[in-house]
């Protein structure tokens, strides 16, 4: 290897000391700009996921509601409490 290195010229052996630098900063940092992606990617679908989640329970309970309203509606009915009463009787 030495021999290789001595047999190069000045302008040659910074050129691969520089190139040899130039490929393990780039190996050392990628995988963590990688792993900083991949935690942001995460972050952001569980923000999605959380949002998600509170709009169907959301929508649900408004759906509870709606039907609460309209049994107690249906029930104030003249026609369905004289039904209720005549089942009960």
């Amino acid at each position: 290897m030495a021999n290789i290195l001595n047999s190069m010229k000045i302008g040659q052996r910074v050129a691969l000391g520089f190139a040899f630098v130039l490929i393990l900063t780039v190996a050392i940092i990628t995988p963590t700009i990688l792993m900083q992606m991949e935690a942001s990617i995460e972050n952001a679908e569980l923000r999605e996921l959380e949002e998600a989640y509170r709009n169907i329970t959301t929508a649900i309970e408004d759906e509870g509601r709606m039907a609460t309203a309209l049994s107690a509606f249906v029930a104030k009915m003249p026609d369905v409490q004289q039904a209720s009463w005549r089942a009960q009787s």
